[in-house]
């Protein structure tokens, strides 16, 4: 195709088949003078995601002159894509490229997961494999070769993010773990960067992470996960797979302390986990394989998967495991849930081969094994169905579910993770189902007593007036009483949405969880000319200075009209809420 670069551009975009995260294709004009990065790959699949961290810190570098779109290149039906772009919070307009006629109209050589980087002018000008370095210095490159200084006028593109569409969870669960001796229950909540760990009734115990994204040792009120999933318990040491980080981290649940098992930095996007004969089994789905950690000697190896991208049984470690997901272990036989390949498979302890269970599942993920049954959470279907191992298929014990992520055996029946933010109580045949709650969210249990957090009311703030077309920050704070302080366990929660008009917020301050001395949040955007409308969810336990009397909860949306324009100056705003 050799028609020169913006109409070559304005082509490629009107070729996906269809478009997420934004209300459709974005118009030509909304990247005129920008430089833009194809990022294309299968965002189901773990190499597509391994890209975003370094796509969202390009973004960040340059908000107003770069823009990045993600090109779907697998076929994952529609529904499925929205959840998966949900849990994995893509902040990205995502076209789906089913067909490849995307890619060809840039003659795209190289497999996905690839980035081709666009000039301001709408010309190809590079094509890299990962989004690294390299990428960054390109981009670079066209940028100054284009003027430091953006155009004037320049109109972010308008998104619409599946998240906020899908609404603004204040807990989802992802991955469970049932610990019958301790009647306690471990959740990781994976969208807010924490594990959860209640008792049967549901009553929170303690929570592991502060609720920050990042990676830090330390008390777990202190320290930071990111996007915690799976979860295995020996004694009083948990396990969890922290994805974002590429490792394994282990509480110790007695002392309240995380730390990071070094030996399995880099262990290869960790996801289900599941503890048997003294081995910790870790599902890597980066590399395909099951990856065994002797807890007693610290060594790392491959226990399963010979790293081909594709399912296939046989002898270990020849068999191959196309994205091994969750894991469970019962009666010497290791389960795994291969999502990409909708299948479950079985490896026995004293004959050492994978053999497929069942396959032609919509999206396996969670496993729970309990009494003979083997039960698993299928995505794709939104159901939770139980295996048969002699028929080799699978019936469905319950449908309805949203998101169903996990599912575990609990109390003679079934507990589900519905990742849309709900926990749900199952009879063992299926046929009964309730709302099992959490009591004692975000803040932790125990003196001084907290409450529960009221639903919160909107109220609309006055149209507050900025400079368009100029980075400008919303700084969000709160006002308490006299004699009061926030929690100190329970960080003020926040996040922000664009419901109306054109504005970008800067991805990694849309959301976040701070102290209060790390007040006020400071959330980045950049708004044209014009009319907007943001909508600002905030939430926060505040107490007694003293430590005496109940703390009290304040849950908070406010909207705020915004109106740009070049001649105003301010590029700042004040945003407080105000504890009842």
């Amino acid at each position: 195709m050799n028609l020169p670069g913006a109409p070559r551009l304005a082509l490629a975009l009107s070729l996906a088949a269809g478009w997420l995260n934004v209300p459709g294709a974005p118009p030509p004009r909304a990247l005129s003078g920008k430089a833009v990065v194809f990022a294309f790959g299968d965002f189901s699949r773990a190499a597509g995601l391994r890209g975003l961290p370094g796509l969202e810190k390009l973004a960040s570098a340059h908000p107003d002159a770069l823009a990045v779109v993600c090109v779907q290149e697998g076929r994952v039906p529609r529904p499925l894509l929205r959840k998966l772009i949900v849990d994995e919070d893509i902040p990205f307009p995502v076209a789906v490229d089913a067909g490849g006629r995307l890619a060809r109209a840039y003659g795209a050589a190289a497999a996905p997961p690839s980035f081709l980087l666009i000039d301001p002018l709408g010309r190809p000008a590079g094509r890299y494999l990962a989004a690294g370095e390299d990428l960054e210095q390109g981009v670079a490159s066209v940028l100054a070769k284009a003027g430091a200084t953006p155009r004037p006028g320049k109109r972010p593109l308008a998104l619409r993010l599946e998240r906020d569409a899908a609404g603004s969870a204040a807990f989802s669960p992802r991955r469970l773990l049932v610990d019958p001796a301790g009647r306690r229950v471990f959740i990781s909540d994976t969208g807010h960067d924490r594990v959860v760990v209640a008792d049967y009734s549901g009553r929170v115990l303690s929570v592991i992470g502060s609720g920050e994204r990042g990676l830090q040792d330390g008390p777990f009120a202190q320290a930071k996960l990111d996007h915690p999933l799976g979860l295995a318990l020996n004694g009083r040491m948990l396990y969890i797979a922290d994805r974002g980080n590429d490792r394994i981290r282990q509480a110790d649940l007695a002392q309240g302390m995380l730390r990071t098992v070094g030996q399995t930095v880099g262990v290869g996007w960790p996801d289900g986990l599941a503890f048997g004969n003294d081995r910790l089994y870790i599902a890597a789905a980066s590399p395909h394989k099951i990856m065994m950690y002797n807890t007693h000697d610290g060594a790392l190896s491959a226990y399963a998967g010979s790293g081909a991208d594709r399912h296939e049984d046989g002898a270990l470690p020849a068999a191959a495991l196309e994205q091994p997901a969750a894991l469970a272990f019962s009666s010497g036989t290791l389960f795994v849930s291969d999502d990409a390949a909708g299948s479950v498979g079985a490896v026995e302890v004293a004959n050492p081969e994978i053999r497929t269970m069942v396959s032609g599942l919509g999206w396996p993920q969670g496993l729970a094994a309990s009494g003979g049954s083997l039960v698993v959470a299928d995505l794709g279907r939104g159901t939770v169905e139980r295996v048969d191992p002699r028929a080799r298929k699978a019936t469905v014990l319950a449908r309805g579910f949203s998101r169903p992520e996990d599912v575990a055996p609990f109390r003679g029946g079934w507990l589900v993770a519905d990742g849309s933010g709900a926990l749900w109580r199952l009879s063992a045949d299926g046929s009964r189902r309730e709302r099992w709650t959490l009591s004692g969210l975000p803040a932790l249990s125990g003196d001084p007593q907290t409450g529960p957090m009221p639903t919160p009311l909107m109220s609309v703030l006055p149209v507050a007036r900025v400079h368009s077309d100029a980075p400008a920050t919303i700084l969000l704070s709160v006002s308490l009483p006299k004699g009061y302080r926030l929690d100190a366990r329970a960080p003020f929660r926040y996040r922000v949405a664009q419901t109306s008009g054109l504005i970008t917020f800067q991805h990694s301050t849309r959301k976040g969880a701070l102290a209060q001395a790390q007040l006020p949040a400071r959330l980045n955007f950049v708004q044209p000319a014009g009319r907007a409308e943001a909508l600002v969810e905030a939430s926060f336990y505040y107490c007694r200075e003293d430590g005496k009397g109940v703390c009290l909860a304040k849950s908070a949306l406010e909207d705020l009209p915004l109106e740009a324009s070049p001649t105003e100056p301010r590029t700042e705003l004040a945003v407080s809420i105000a504890a009842d």
